[in-house]
């Protein structure tokens, strides 16, 4: 069964972008057809794969064209596998027009979009900005699930508690049927007291509310030497520690949600 798996959390710095990126191209080796939509109005996972949002935005080949505007979604896709639907500053501007469109309802968007091209497709991920405004809220409602990255840092986990109080009202709204997949955890140190107790909080405060932590990914200097390069470590640097956590990782996701052409 396809999927469209939102990574979200509102705080900054938490691996998002090389989350999804890394994810994408790791379910792509598994024989996936694969799309990967930025939704932060910084581009970062448009940066991330080798492309100029600036210049995207400019040639009107960005998401907010696609978002608040009627250009078809498969005009401003990237192609490949995975293939990507970029994003620019311009982007921000959706927030606001979004909510102030009284012929649509602006949080059901990018939803409508992905219609256009959803049956392409055996996976979505949609990498949300660091908030909790209208753009996040479009990735969620478009949704099938939803995976929480967090830093080991005290802070990040608290700030959980935020998010899956939005999910919560989503879910009795917009999108009833959204999966919370789970809390990742990035950028580990194990070497580090600090990290472990942080880490063994957030595995407890998850129980109480039945929600899966996933094996924490370390914090591996391939993960960032990659995001400079324009692809992510699973393709730059495969056999790196940082591509196999996220290549293990997709085994799992693919293997738990059933997705079809999934490695054993």
């Amino acid at each position: 069964m396809p999927i469209t798996l939102a990574l979200a959390n509102q705080k900054g710095g938490v691996a998002k972008t090389t989350s999804t990126s890394n994810l994408a191209f790791a379910f792509a080796e598994l024989g996936l057809r694969v799309l990967m939509v930025d939704l932060d109005p910084q581009g970062s996972l448009t940066v991330a794969m080798g492309h100029d949002p600036e210049d995207l935005d400019r040639r009107e080949l960005a998401l907010y064209r696609s978002l608040v505007g009627d250009r078809p979604l498969r005009e401003i896709m990237i192609p490949g596998n995975p293939a990507l639907v970029p994003s620019g500053i311009l982007l921000a501007g959706a927030e606001q027009e979004l909510g102030m469109d009284v012929t649509r309802s602006g949080q059901l968007a990018l939803r409508q979009r992905l219609q256009e091209v959803r049956a392409d497709y055996d996976a979505v991920l949609i990498d949300t900005p660091p908030s909790l405004g209208m753009l996040t809220v479009n990735g969620l409602v478009a949704a099938t699930h939803v995976l929480i990255p967090t830093q080991a840092e005290h802070l990040a986990s608290i700030g959980i508690r935020a998010l899956l109080g939005t999910l919560g009202r989503l879910r009795r709204g917009l999108n009833p049927d959204l999966a919370i997949l789970g809390v990742l955890p990035t950028m580990y140190n194990p070497r580090q007291v600090h990290d472990g107790v942080v880490l063994e909080g957030l595995q407890e405060m998850m129980r109480g509310y039945g929600i899966r932590v996933f094996e924490p990914i370390g914090r591996y200097t391939a993960l960032a030497r990659a995001s400079l390069e324009g692809k992510p470590a699973v393709a730059l640097e495969p056999g790196s520690p940082g591509a196999r956590a996220y290549r293990d990782l997709a085994r799992e996701i693919a293997r738990e949600l059933t997705l079809a052409h999934a490695a054993a």
